[in-house]
């Protein structure tokens, strides 16, 4: 028997109470304004109290209901798109014995910049609070100003132990802004790539740093020039950066490049960006969301995407986890390995248009201080190649 159709009369009176069954294939149900008839029966049924009057549809297996909506897609792939190493210890016991390559330069220097509010400063404060297991906000932030809070060229060193520092130490800067008269200017972007802007230089905003100014080092030593450039900007902000912001980034990079400074970028922010990382930051590697902004930030400015990498600041925390620690040191070990073990003939990308993710395995020649730090930068260089 195929489908029925049962009009029921729930309210009984004087009128009837009854079924009326009828094969769909023969009979169709008409509704009406006051009245219910089926087409090819004579005359019209009266209509039931209520009008409301459920249908109910019968198959020949018994009552089915309606076909459930089809549930909307995961926002989380099945599987993460990039899996970190698995251990932050073998992070910080590198990074305690790291000593740069050239005997001459006493701190690797990485400078921070990108956008106002990208959360640089705070960066810096989760470096050093995963390095020192404690969380530290020694680099001030601000989170209400709408204008660039870091106004002066700072640098900081993360104490190691009570009698030495860490051979890193990382310099911030004004936010970049979209008005050609608001934030760091370019220039003054540029002379700190090179070494010629002094320890707490303020920043103008009306024009960029002169060879006359007190603020300019006419003569930098190696130790004074930025050995790795870090571009930070929040990951929720990638689709909203304006053209003139783009071009700005686009202009710092091509001068770090010209100069032989390797780049890497620090996507922020990703717990207010992604309620799956909010709730579980297991799920920052599985974020649909998040890998799509890490690929429209590597097509925007032409950085390989194993070269960009997504990081929870410690804001509410009180204490560290590894949880957070791991894409930090992550991101940290990067820096360290891309500016001292990258072979000279591993080019960058200069424009998005030219693609370079991967180091090709006949150049992977660790040096004499990759190979004291055990196997360990050696997994790192093959992670670094599976990276998507």
């Amino acid at each position: 028997m195929g489908c029925m159709v049962v009009q029921w009369l729930a309210h009984g009176g004087s009128w009837f109470e009854s079924l009326l069954i009828r094969p769909l294939s023969v009979w169709s149900l008409h509704v009406l304004p006051g009245e219910v008839f089926l087409s090819g029966y004579s005359g019209f049924l009266p209509q039931s109290r209520d009008i409301n009057t459920p249908l109910l549809y019968f198959s020949d297996m018994g009552p089915q209901p309606s076909k459930p909506p089809t549930p909307p897609p995961s926002p989380c792939l099945r599987q993460p798109w990039r899996t970190l190493p698995t251990s932050t210890q073998d992070n910080l016991n590198f990074m305690k014995s790291y000593q740069p390559r050239n005997k001459g330069v006493k701190h690797l220097r990485i400078l921070l910049h990108g956008p106002v509010g990208a959360g640089k400063s705070s960066f810096v404060n989760s470096v050093e609070s995963a390095l020192r297991g404690i969380v530290t906000n020694r680099a001030l932030t601000d989170a209400t100003s709408g204008s660039s809070f870091t106004l002066k060229y700072q640098t900081y060193k993360i104490q190691k132990d009570h009698q030495s520092f860490y051979s890193i130490v990382f310099n911030d800067i004004m936010g970049l802004e979209a008005n050609l008269n608001n934030g760091v200017q370019v220039e003054d972007v540029k002379l700190a790539l090179r070494g010629h802007v002094r320890e707490d230089y303020k920043f103008r905003t009306n024009g960029p740093l002169t060879e006359n100014d007190p603020g300019y080092d006419s003569n930098p030593s190696l130790d004074d020039k930025v050995h790795v450039l870090v571009c930070v900007v929040p990951v929720s902000s990638v689709s909203l950066l304006g053209d003139k912001v783009v071009q700005k980034l686009r202009e710092v990079r091509l001068a770090a490049s010209d100069l032989g400074i390797p780049q890497l970028a620090i996507l922020t922010k990703v717990d207010q960006a992604c309620p799956e990382v909010r709730s579980n930051i297991h799920n920052l590697h599985k974020s649909k969301y998040l890998k799509g902004q890490v690929e429209k930030f590597s097509a925007m400015l032409g950085i390989p995407i194993n070269c960009i990498f997504l990081v929870k600041n410690y804001e509410s925390e009180i204490k560290t986890t590894d949880d957070i620690n791991g894409p930090l040191l992550t991101a940290l070990y990067m820096s360290l390995y891309i500016r001292n073990h990258v072979p000279k003939s591993i080019k960058f990308r200069t424009r998005p248009e030219i693609v370079t993710n991967r180091v090709p395995s006949s150049d992977l020649h660790l040096s004499q201080e990759a190979a004291t730090a055990g196997q360990f930068g050696l997994r790192v260089v093959q992670w670094m190649n599976n990276l998507n």
